[in-house]
């Protein structure tokens, strides 16, 4: 009972800061809602930014046995909103960046369905992957490329914690 009351308040508290966020990528202030997102992963997830950026997607489920499920969960919702992020803004090398970030995402996803919401799930997955299947060969930014991105970001916002877990 205590743990599921931390963790109630653990959820509230990280909507109130994904709020925040929102706002500023509402507003305009997207380098600004980037770097406060950064500078919260650690304390959602438990994941230095530096080792999620810098793992192999390969190695990545490896990195997801080690936390909770709602860690995991936090950690999918940085993923994306990160993505999202750097794509509104002018980093250099976008689709290099966001690209295992989403990849990232999907793994976690995965891992954290439930056998009986993997199913919706995988129709998802399905969509996102063929879409970064088309994207993979293409370096360039165009704008087919970013609107595909961005139907990815959207596929992944649709994602909620029922469809992925019972718990």
């Amino acid at each position: 009972m205590h743990n599921h009351d931390y963790i109630m308040r653990l959820v509230e508290e990280f909507a109130r800061f994904l709020r925040k966020i929102l706002f500023k990528k509402e507003t305009g202030n997207y380098l600004e809602a980037l770097e406060e997102l950064r500078n919260g992963q650690v304390k959602y997830s438990g994941l230095d930014i530096q080792l999620i950026n810098t793992i192999p997607c390969d190695l990545f489920p490896n990195l997801l046995i080690k936390l909770e499920k709602h860690q995991i969960f936090f950690l999918v919702k940085f993923l994306v909103e990160e993505s999202d992020l750097i794509m509104l803004t002018n980093e250099n090398e976008k689709i290099d960046i966001v690209i295992p970030k989403i990849k990232k995402a999907i793994l976690a996803y995965e891992y954290l369905s439930d056998s009986q919401y993997y199913d919706e799930l995988k129709k998802y997955i399905t969509k996102i992957n063929n879409i970064l299947s088309a994207l993979s060969n293409s370096k360039d930014l165009t704008d087919s490329n970013y609107t595909e991105i961005i139907n990815i970001m959207k596929l992944l916002k649709n994602i909620s914690i029922k469809n992925v877990c019972k718990d």
